[in-house]
């Protein structure tokens, strides 16, 4: 399934999916001081899933700068691993915070809200 989202690029194909990376990549969200990356990860006609990485600006305080593209490849790492697995499931967000240094899975979180509701 090809997506067409203005806001949307073609970040690669990989495992029969195609990766859109929503532009510029992360983004910051004033309400929770978080820098906000989302994905839209597609096959055939039968699956379409949104895949976000969030991490808090308050890290950079605590460490010094973030370095976003390393953040990046991790997220898209994070979404090969479940390619690899046969585990995106249709119309379905995943959602990742930072958390000593890796994503990790949170379910539900306060700074997102479903792509599918």
């Amino acid at each position: 399934m090809r997506v067409t989202l203005p806001t949307h690029r073609l970040l690669r194909d990989y495992g029969g999916y195609a990766i859109y990376l929503r532009n510029p990549g992360f983004e910051f969200t004033p309400v929770t001081l978080r820098q906000i990356a989302s994905f839209v990860v597609a096959a055939n006609s039968r699956t379409l899933a949104v895949f976000a990485f969030a991490y808090s600006m308050l890290d950079g305080l605590e460490r010094g700068s973030i370095e976003e593209e390393p953040l990046l490849a991790g997220a898209l790492a994070v979404i090969k691993e479940r390619i690899d697995a046969g585990e995106i499931a249709h119309h379905r967000d995943y959602t990742y915070e930072l958390q000593g240094g890796a994503f990790i899975e949170v379910r539900d979180p306060k700074w997102w809200i479903s792509s599918f509701a």
